[in-house]
């Protein structure tokens, strides 16, 4: 049973604000709200394109976060349109370190960082979101571990990082940048990972929620760990721990996610390699 890429969450002290500001500025409707969880989708076929949840959490944001988005335009001028559009809505510039490059870097009210990209051919006319981005230590060494993860192919490989392109053919793209910052607390946004699942509306169903060890067993081969435990893959001998380290975070829970195998500290969760 494969995993594949099913969504984006954000960590918010409010679910409602933060989604509206997201939905507004990429165009991607509210598909679910409810008071603690708010989920945006391009379409109902979130079996193709990933969702953007976000779930409300007590804690501030401390650091900079190891996965942001990208977002596309199509000329100079809308990109600097563009800029000031989302300055005027709540957004403040950053600097990350990132020197003069073509494209900017924004935070949303919550002060998440993210891109607005100069043109670029690989993203013209494809839609506003151009790639889910990563931190990452060793990009071409966790590079498989996504690939197994998500079912996306490598589609480029270059000196700062890998792509993973989504094969059916539209974006996000899922970039993996290499960064010499290790991870240092648990990650505000984060890529949820889900085995197959029953639709009915835009809510997962329990019969697809529980990720079976054939599964999970690719993804712990390839160093995935349970989070709050010491890195050894969970046994049959030892589900103590398993239990202990879902329950742990279930304040934290989504609801639209609740039934779902993610890839950050939530319930039911597992880290890649280098914990994304």
């Amino acid at each position: 049973m494969p995993t594949r890429l099913y969504s984006v969450v954000f960590d918010t002290p409010d679910p409602a604000r933060l989604g509206r500001w997201w939905s507004e500025t990429i165009g991607w409707p509210v598909v679910f709200e409810a008071e603690d969880e708010v989920a945006l989708a391009v379409s109902d076929d979130d079996e193709v394109v990933p969702s953007l949840v976000f779930v409300r959490v007590p804690e501030p944001k401390t650091v900079k976060n190891r996965v942001h988005l990208d977002l596309a335009t199509q000329t100079e001028a809308e990109q600097q349109a563009l800029i000031e559009r989302l300055l005027s809505r709540g957004a403040t510039r950053v600097d990350v370190g990132q020197g003069d490059v073509a494209w900017t870097v924004l935070a949303d009210p919550d002060g998440n960082e993210f891109c607005v990209l100069e043109p670029r051919d690989e993203y013209s006319a494809r839609g506003p979101l151009a790639a889910i981005v990563m931190d990452a230590a060793n990009p071409a060494a966790l590079a498989p571990y996504w690939v197994v993860a998500t079912g996306w192919p490598v589609t480029a490989e270059f000196p700062e990082g890998v792509t993973l392109a989504n094969p059916a053919g539209v974006l996000p793209d899922l970039d993996i940048l290499a960064v010499a910052e290790p991870t240092t607390a648990k990650n505000r946004v984060c890529a949820n990972r889900l085995t197959s699942w029953s639709r009915s509306s835009s809510r997962p169903k329990k019969s697809g929620a529980s990720p079976s060890s054939k599964a999970r067993r690719p993804l712990y081969g390839l160093g995935a760990i349970v989070p709050g435990t010491t890195g050894a893959r969970p046994t049959a001998e030892a589900p103590s721990a398993r239990r202990n380290a879902v329950s742990s975070e279930a304040s934290s829970a989504s609801a639209f996610s609740r039934m779902i195998w993610t890839g950050s500290a939530r319930p039911l969760s597992w880290t890649d390699p280098r914990s994304t």
